[in-house]
């Protein structure tokens, strides 16, 4: 008996290990990111142009940051291609992910994810100087102070998956998008730059932490960027004195309609429905009376909150594919807006203009966001073209906003994250 146990327990490891090196050279197509359509994209540099000798060197290294990227990722689908042919690739995959599951593995290293408790995912990856970082936002927001003496920057720090004050890593795991967070905010305070830090709001408000977030993605839920951009608004009233009515922001002024079992995020995706299971999100509509004019440049759309941020043709989907599509942006795949956009309310008790540079986190925050001011302007620098100064000082902006999650800082300028700290 004890020798069939044993025979059992070796074939099941030389399954495990046989799939691992099998997942290893298919796993791309579970990296959990979205490549998205950039045929229609406009070439922002006509609009908001760079203006010195200086800037035009960065924007030729970032073209050709642009070509690198474009061999990249045509090499990356050549290889998805190939992958997706291998027979039953999905289902070999899932049992490697079960497989994972039943021998309590909590550490994937070669997808950066680890597992903490309830089957919550987390990213992990190794620590590097934020020194360019800070250096960067200091040099903006002398930039801001000599040119548009009347805007003033602020540094929103938004939390990332693991709490800094109670989750426990595995052994040799470090939490480093905290640490460098918190030397983020050191620095700038030093500086007397504004920030806003929502990690120690979650604290203070005693907020269970995990609740916040999906877990199998990487993104915070949208009743969380809700909550997020009333907290926003209350620093904004504490100080400058503005008047921001952000009991609108209260969640019970919202019809919620869950879609069930509906989202696999990207770090699922990476461990499949094997090793997790599908969750379910919620889409927030106002009760009250929106009326919004969106302009990306390229379209101008007058409507309320619903027809301009939400898609309500994906939001209605049962066709979805768990590995394929991200269920995360049902409020920015309406009208290609992930790049710049404009929002104007138009029932707006205020004159307040504000402008964001954003990261993901923000598709859920900018469109409520757009319900408390006058004006809205969104940019992803990760994807915009053109001079964020110049764009800057086109709108004149009452506050201008760097909101991202806690992050690794890039090592170099093909990191995909490069460009959320080029501010010029």
């Amino acid at each position: 008996m004890n020798s069939k146990i044993i025979t059992h327990f070796f074939i099941l490891c030389l399954m495990f290990f046989s799939l691992s090196i099998y997942l290893s050279i298919s796993v791309s197509i579970f990296d959990g990111s979205i490549i998205r359509n950039n045929n229609r994209r406009i070439d922002l540099t006509n609009y908001f142009p760079f203006t010195n000798i200086i800037v035009k060197t960065n924007k030729e290294t970032q073209n050709n940051n642009t070509y690198y990227n474009k061999i990249k990722s045509i090499l990356t689908r050549i290889d998805n291609s190939a992958s997706e042919r291998i027979a039953f690739r999905y289902k070999f995959c899932e049992l490697h992910g079960l497989i994972s599951k039943l021998m309590r593995i909590n550490l994937f290293l070669e997808v950066e994810t680890i597992v903490l408790e309830n089957d919550y995912l987390c990213l992990v990856e190794k620590a590097t100087s934020p020194n360019i970082i800070i250096n960067n936002i200091i040099d903006f927001d002398k930039w801001i102070k000599n040119n548009l003496p009347s805007t003033n920057l602020i540094y929103i720090q938004y939390p990332c998956k693991i709490s800094k004050y109670y989750d426990k890593l595995p052994n040799g795991i470090e939490d480093a998008r905290n640490i460098i967070a918190d030397k983020i905010i050191q620095s700038l305070s030093n500086h007397n730059i504004k920030n806003l830090d929502l990690r120690e709001n979650i604290n203070n408000q005693k907020l269970n932490h995990h609740d916040l977030f999906f877990k199998t993605d990487h993104h915070w839920k949208p009743e969380t960027g809700l909550w997020a951009t009333k907290e926003i608004c209350k620093y904004f009233n504490k100080l400058f004195n503005y008047k921001f009515d952000y009991d609108l922001l209260s969640i019970g002024n919202y019809t919620k309609k869950t879609i069930k079992d509906s989202l696999l995020g990207s770090l699922g995706k990476k461990l499949t429905l094997g090793y997790t299971k599908p969750e379910s999100i919620n889409v927030f509509y106002p009760k009250f009376q929106t009326k919004l004019l969106l302009d990306t440049l390229k379209i101008q759309v007058k409507g309320s909150f619903d027809t301009i941020f939400i898609n309500n043709e994906e939001v209605n989907n049962k066709n979805y594919n768990y590995y394929k599509d991200t269920r995360y942006n049902f409020y920015i795949s309406n009208y290609d807006i992930d790049v710049f956009y404009t929002v104007t309310n138009e029932l707006s008790e205020n004159d307040l203009t504000c402008l964001f540079l954003v990261d993901s986190y923000n598709a859920v925050v900018s469109p409520f966001l757009a319900l408390m001011c006058k004006k809205i302007i969104i940019i992803n620098p990760r994807r915009f073209n053109g001079s964020i100064k110049t764009c800057i000082k086109k709108y004149q902006p009452n506050i201008v906003c760097i909101a991202y999650t806690a992050r690794i800082p890039p090592k170099d300028n093909t990191s995909y994250d490069w460009k959320l700290y080029q501010f010029e």
